[in-house]
């Protein structure tokens, strides 16, 4: 677990948290909007390869690329730790505060 102050113009460039089951992040304190959304990424290229085509405003969430969300002060938002991600620089005067966490369950050791 990790706090971020992220003054303006701070981003969080497209990563991954390996090796652990789940990640999340807490937001503290933000302004709505301009302050940086968390964008996800489908991992899988060749879903990009035939997308159905669909009139304007009638797209189906089921064949998005990328998938934003607003951080809003007390929302969580938690996701599988493989899942590529990044977040938008801060447009505004006031420090977006949240805290992250990555979740790891291991096998206990039989022998102990």
């Amino acid at each position: 677990m990790w706090a971020n102050i992220s003054p303006k113009f701070a981003y969080n460039s497209s990563h991954v948290h390996g090796g652990c089951l789940c990640s999340g992040v807490y937001y503290v304190q933000t302004t709505v909007p301009k302050s940086g959304r968390l964008r996800f990424e489908d991992p899988r290229e060749q879903s990009r390869l035939i997308v159905p085509q669909y009139r304007a405003g009638a797209q189906n969430s089921r064949t998005w690329e990328t998938v934003y969300f607003d951080p809003i002060p007390g929302r969580i938002i938690i996701f599988p730790s493989w899942l590529r991600h990044d977040v938008g620089a801060n447009m505004t005067e006031q420090d977006r505060i949240s805290v992250s966490f990555n979740y790891s369950q291991y096998k206990a050791n039989a022998a102990t």
